[in-house]
């Protein structure tokens, strides 16, 4: 890149690298909370308030609210992103009313997990605010009571799952859905239930490439949708599938989710993301899109911190995923000329980092 920058915006760029690095820390701060399985211990006869809660976390975290700093973070980062939610609103939801039994077969259990009371979880897709350096906030939901929800265990770890994250963030894309619906991922059938229930939704072609799953499913969930004929499973690699089917015409939206998280799903997402423009007249859609844009963007605060800072780093060599798109981006943005942090901040919008992303694919 060729970047020539005054000291106002190199003032402007270090505090966009500050909150990339404040983004960073409150991710793992919330993993480690989430990992350990944290809540607080109340007798039934107590109950406490919002600020309670968010002042019982920041003494997990040994964080002391007495000190300025750490109390404006606080409540920017933790509390105002902290709900007490609504128990009968989720226990309501169409597919927890399916009463799924428990089943294990071979590797795989279908059974019920839960949330203790006051347990803090992830509750939706990340919020970033374009607007002051990119900073991402994370929902924090919690429940007053135990809430069970159903999850599909694999070799005794947590592969599925239909908790409120789930439920939450699907919820746009059910919305939106019309016509001859592809779904790449089966999970345990929750997307295509509630598509099914929609008449503006014709048909749904689901693709699984794990056989166990699709038997599974078939056998002990399927046969309790209204609207089980909508529904197709394809035992099918989504790649192949959307590589040879597409130009048939036969989707209108095509939803994917075949990952656990952003992290494992941003390489999935890159090789989607092109047929976009081939196909403009279908609506694509990804669970934890904005997640992932979000991680391509700390990438390429990256790539431009070593760039502004001229270090002495070699683009050849990578030791995981985060190296290779930092190499990607060096190489594709090598004319690029940037002459002040406006033009790092509309490079950094996420319609944008989606079209470069596009760019570095097709290559």
């Amino acid at each position: 890149m060729k970047i020539s920058l005054s000291k106002k915006d190199i003032e402007e760029f270090n505090k966009l690298v500050d909150a990339k690095e404040v983004n960073l820390s409150v991710a793992d701060m919330l993993n480690e909370m989430y990992g350990d399985g944290f809540y607080i211990d109340v007798s039934e006869e107590e109950e406490m308030d919002k600020q309670l809660v968010y002042e019982t976390m920041m003494e997990y975290y040994q964080i002391d609210l007495e000190d300025e700093e750490n109390s404006e973070l606080g409540e920017r980062y933790f509390l105002s992103q902290l709900h007490e939610l609504d128990i009968n609103e989720y226990r309501e939801n169409p597919f927890n009313n399916l009463l799924i039994n428990k089943v294990k077969e071979g590797n795989l259990e279908l059974t019920y997990l839960h949330y203790e009371p006051y347990e803090p979880f992830p509750l939706s897709e990340i919020k970033v605010d374009e607007s002051s350096y990119f900073e991402e906030y994370s929902q924090i939901g919690y429940f007053k009571e135990e809430y069970k929800y159903l999850a599909l265990i694999d070799k005794g770890v947590i592969w599925m799952s239909i908790n409120p994250n789930e439920i939450e963030t699907m919820k746009e894309m059910i919305s939106e859905a019309r016509g001859n619906v592809l779904v790449c991922g089966l999970g345990l059938g929750y997307l295509p239930y509630m598509l099914s229930l929609k008449d503006e939704v014709k048909n749904i072609v689901v693709l699984e490439n794990n056989k166990e799953v699709i038997n599974l499913f078939n056998e002990n969930i399927l046969g309790r949708f209204k609207n089980k004929n909508k529904i197709k499973i394809l035992y099918q690699d989504a790649f192949v599938y959307l590589k040879e089917e597409l130009s048939r015409g036969k989707f209108d939206y095509v939803y994917s989710d075949m990952w656990h998280d952003a992290g494992e799903g941003l390489p999935m997402y890159l090789r989607i993301i092109p047929l976009e423009e081939r196909y403009p007249h279908i609506k694509f859609s990804y669970w934890l899109e904005t997640s992932m844009i979000a991680l391509a963007r700390r990438c390429l605060i990256t790539n431009l911190f070593e760039e502004i800072n001229k270090l002495d780093v070699s683009y050849t060599k990578h030791e995981n995923f985060t190296d290779i798109l930092i190499n990607n981006f060096h190489t594709y943005l090598l004319n690029k000329e940037i002459s002040s942090y406006n033009d790092i901040n509309e490079m950094l919008k996420s319609e944008n980092i989606k079209k470069l992303l596009i760019g570095v694919m097709k290559k």
